[in-house]
């Protein structure tokens, strides 16, 4: 008696075992899903970044500055420190940074700049430290008289930081 109630028991479990594989496979294959006639398509929206590669920052600086109305345009300065660039519109000077992706506005390293009437910015190693400088021309009707000639914006090579960037007066020679 005891062995057809462990054949029943094991039937029993065998019959729960395959209903409830039957079910299992019941709710994942006995669905319709059918993708027929259905096309997806997406587009992928227009990028305002350029990917990294070897003078990427400048394709982004030719792309950025176009957004503006601008009197001048330096080229891209880039050293072991990263890359900047400055533009003037009218009345304003901006010092930009490039971060790998976008230009970052830094225009708080220029302290105010050097005059009020920016309007041209010349790009050349004027430090021969193989980086490029930024000599910015004003147009200010009333230039205060005092020694310094002018000024440009370059790496000042501190003790502290190597990567200060800062204003370079140049003296009348007196």
């Amino acid at each position: 008696m005891t062995s057809m109630r462990q054949r029943a028991a094991s039937l029993g479990a065998v019959v729960f075992l395959c209903v409830l594989a039957a079910c299992g496979n019941n709710a994942t294959t006995g669905v319709d899903v059918s993708t027929e006639g259905t096309v997806v398509t997406t587009t992928v929206p227009a990028s305002t970044t350029v990917p990294w590669s070897e003078g990427a920052e400048v394709v982004a600086w030719k792309q950025f500055v176009q957004s503006f109305e601008v009197l001048d345009v330096s080229e891209v300065s880039t050293g072991e420190c990263g890359s900047r660039a400055m533009l003037i519109t009218e009345e304003s000077l901006t010092m930009y940074w490039w971060d790998g992706v976008r230009w970052n506005d830094d225009s708080a390293l220029l302290q105010g700049g050097k005059g009020n009437l920016p309007q041209k910015v010349y790009t050349h190693d004027y430090t021969n430290d193989g980086v490029l400088d930024f000599f910015v021309v004003y147009a200010d009707e009333e230039r205060p008289r005092t020694q310094t000639f002018g000024a440009f914006f370059a790496y000042l090579w501190g003790i502290d930081d190597v990567c200060d960037w800062g204003w370079v007066d140049i003296n009348d020679g007196r």
